[in-house]
């Protein structure tokens, strides 16, 4: 089916060149007889339309069967820097063409040309054509074979495009696989580690963290290679995520989400919230005896989504780069935001009015099925 499919292609590429070069020679063509039936007419012996065309598109149509050969010959002898002994090749079968059309134009003049045209010896008519148009045959042969190498080079250099662009577009998905596997084991240990420190304390709220890590490892499987889930699916894996916490720090810990309705069909990143909210409880809440509050927001603002999840930790230190630069979570996020979005996304993080961090994403609104793919 495959090799079916690309003899097709190749079928139609091919009727497709022909008609292009029948298309560019009828041009030039109907221009010319258009000319010789107003000339002839105006030296008082006008001659039927049908008469021009007869008299001149044939001589036309031969340069369109010659441009087949000409383009495939530029072919078989290449002329480029590693091939420029081809000139030689070239220039006794520019005269060669050269000489074939003429003796094309005289034969049409013959068969469809004016009396007195006909009237002539064929060798007498031959020579004429020749010192008259024989410059002009031998620089359309080299116009034809300049015109077949520039779109080439420029096919060849749009296949070079393509073929980065590929590349690049390979390589980027490698890179945020890369940064997910990043995420995977990080979270996984995080996690395993928080049920580990329990099970000594409590072993009810221990099995009970497991049954949300199952959950949630099914969750991953899931959404193993896919770049981008809905914030609907976004806002679930982070839930089952909170439960475990919950279970951990009870009532030290509240979740106050604020989601718009119109934003949860909008597409963000695969695990976009969960390592944000995890640097908010160890960094804002697990440091602190006292209640720890984090707020996830959600809207939409004309074409971009927003989301904020905020703590009311300690907010930065004195060094703000410390969270970005060394913290996996938002080192992570902030990479694949770039990766995913480029110049097309903010991320922020600051200082609350009153009390903690806020990082802030805004990222194009996109719905339903379309992808990163589609928007580059």
């Amino acid at each position: 089916m495959r090799e079916f499919r690309k003899q097709n292609a190749n079928f139609w590429r091919r009727w497709k060149a022909w008609l292009l070069i029948i298309s560019v020679w009828t041009v030039p063509g109907l221009l010319s007889a258009i000319q010789m039936y107003f000339l002839v007419a105006s030296g008082g012996h006008p001659i039927p339309w049908w008469q021009a065309l007869l008299w001149n598109m044939p001589s036309w149509y031969a340069w369109a069967i010659l441009t087949a050969i000409i383009l495939a010959l530029g072919q078989r002898y290449l002329i480029d820097r590693d091939h420029l002994g081809n000139l030689i090749v070239h220039v006794p079968l520019s005269i060669l063409f050269a000489l074939i059309h003429v003796g094309c134009t005289v034969i049409n003049t013959r068969l469809a040309g004016p009396d007195d045209f006909r009237a002539r010896p064929l060798l007498l008519s031959y020579w004429w054509y020749l010192t008259v148009g024989f410059h002009l045959e031998f620089l359309t042969y080299w116009a034809i074979l300049g015109i077949g190498y520039f779109f080439d080079y420029y096919q060849r250099y749009r296949e070079r495009e393509l073929t980065a662009a590929r590349l690049e577009t390979q390589l980027a998905r490698a890179h945020l696989q890369v940064l997910m596997m990043q995420l995977h084991p990080h979270f996984l240990f995080n996690t395993l580690h928080t049920i580990s420190s329990t099970m000594h304390r409590d072993i009810e709220v221990a099995d009970n963290m497991i049954t949300h890590l199952s959950d949630l490892l099914r969750i991953t499987l899931e959404n193993v290679g896919i770049p981008e889930v809905s914030l609907k699916q976004e806002l679930e894996f982070v839930e089952r995520y909170l439960e475990i916490e919950k279970s951990r720090f009870r009532e030290r810990l509240e979740v106050d989400m604020r989601i718009d309705p119109a934003t949860l069909d909008a597409r963000v990143p695969n695990m976009l919230l969960q390592p944000l909210v995890e640097n908010a409880i160890r960094h804002g809440i697990a440091l602190y005896s006292t209640t720890g509050k984090i707020k996830i927001m959600a809207s939409k603002e004309s074409d971009m989504l927003k989301i904020e999840v905020q703590d009311n930790g300690r907010g930065l230190s004195e060094e703000p780069d410390w969270l970005t630069e060394k913290g996996v979570g938002l080192s992570n996020t902030r990479l694949r935001l770039q990766q995913l979005y480029s110049e097309r996304h903010r991320f922020t993080v600051f200082n609350a009015p009153e009390r903690g961090l806020v990082v802030r994403i805004v990222i194009p609104f996109n719905k339903g099925s379309e992808s990163i793919d589609d928007q580059n």
